[in-house]
């Protein structure tokens, strides 16, 4: 009788320390996912659009930007002011997308920055699908009174 008894409190004991072990990996992280900011879904079935989601992906992530991944993005003649660019743009994380329009080779990523501002990067993509073509324009914001500039 009491070996039954140590086998079931054995066996409890076994599933109790199962479950609480998975309930670690269904909790969330601190730090969501870049996906997981942004509302808005970048496709990554064209060259332009796997570049859209690399360029959120490096101004979201916790790395400088740095040489070796610019290298991976932008065409070589591009290299050096794509990295410059996106230095000076990597302070101002995280980016929440907006919106992406995704044309034939360009894209178009419509940025709201950590504090508010709005950003659009045009990207255009050559033939070896690397970035040959990137420009950053700050949106105005539409100010009528004090008012919108407290709020």
């Amino acid at each position: 009788m009491a070996r039954g008894s140590s086998r079931r409190f054995g066996a409890a004991l076994t599933c109790a320390v199962l479950a609480v072990s998975t309930l670690d990996g269904c909790t969330s992280g601190s730090t969501p996912s870049a996906q997981a900011r942004n509302s808005v879904h970048i496709s990554i079935g064209t060259p332009q659009g796997v570049r859209a989601q690399q360029v959120v992906d490096m101004l979201n992530s916790d790395w400088p930007i740095g040489p070796v991944g610019i290298k991976t993005l932008a065409a070589p003649n591009q290299v050096d002011y794509v990295g410059t660019v996106m230095d000076n743009l990597w302070w101002e994380r995280p980016d929440r997308v907006a919106g992406v329009d995704i044309r034939a080779g360009a894209a178009t990523l419509h940025l709201s920055t950590s504090y508010g501002a709005r950003q659009d990067i045009e990207l255009h993509t050559g033939d070896d699908t690397l970035v040959d073509g990137f420009a950053v324009t700050t949106v105005p914001p539409v100010i009528h009174s004090w008012a919108d500039v407290d709020a």
